[in-house]
């Protein structure tokens, strides 16, 4: 158990993070399920030096991209640890032949700065629901040669869900079985778990938790 506030804690185990003993009266539920996201990437077991996430951000603006905007700053404001991005998003959301060069050149540039992780570090993913996933199948396989155990996988689309992918199957059995998966609600989970076999830890994380209730600048 790892005290994360005042009276709330964290249950640890091999196939779940969980927040358990809340206090009986708890005005934001949300910010007490945002702990959880923090707990999960610092992994619990040992202190990880720094957080890399890999993954698109704005601009352009996507709902991958705001989600993953919105998780750096989560962290950022609560975490006394260092947090590096790695932006894989193209200059725009017309795809041309401007689109791919400067998007090839940033996937050359993610995969030099991996090659070059420590194993204390923590690697945050989105995945792409497309042929993104190519790009990220690369980048797993540079941190499985480095023997990196502490990945984290965020999972935004149904589409290699509802339809089974090689690319995919590939790219969760060589991430491997201590890989998190987070999901957007438990039927997502279940059946990622259902359909892919390499995959054996999954959290929800549901993306109304991005809601800012105090701000109205639309950014979920």
């Amino acid at each position: 158990y790892i005290n994360t506030e005042k009276n709330k804690f964290v249950k640890i185990d091999n196939d779940s993070i969980r927040l358990v003993n809340y206090l009986p009266e708890i005005k934001n539920k949300r910010s007490d399920k945002k702990y959880n996201l923090i707990i999960v990437m610092l992994k619990s077991k040992k202190e990880t030096d720094r957080i890399v996430m890999v993954g698109p951000f704005p601009p352009p603006i996507t709902g991958m991209a705001n989600v993953n905007f919105y998780i750096y700053e989560l962290l950022k404001k609560n975490l006394d640890k260092e947090i590096q991005i790695c932006d894989t998003s193209g200059p725009s959301l017309e795809k041309n032949i401007y689109y791919y060069i400067k998007r090839i050149s940033k996937i050359f540039k993610t995969i030099i700065f991996l090659i070059n992780v420590s194993k204390k570090d923590t690697i945050y993913f989105s995945i792409s629901g497309g042929f993104g996933q190519i790009y990220e199948l690369i980048f797993l396989i540079v941190l499985r040669l480095k023997r990196l155990r502490n990945i984290i996988c965020h999972h935004h689309s149904y589409d290699y869900i509802n339809n089974k992918r090689l690319i995919s199957s590939l790219l969760f059995s060589i991430a491997g079985s201590e890989t998190l998966h987070l999901s957007l609600s438990q039927m997502m989970a279940q059946k990622l778990k259902n359909k892919y076999s390499g995959i054996k830890r999954t959290m929800v994380l549901s993306n109304i938790l991005f809601i800012n209730d105090n701000e109205s600048n639309g950014r979920i």
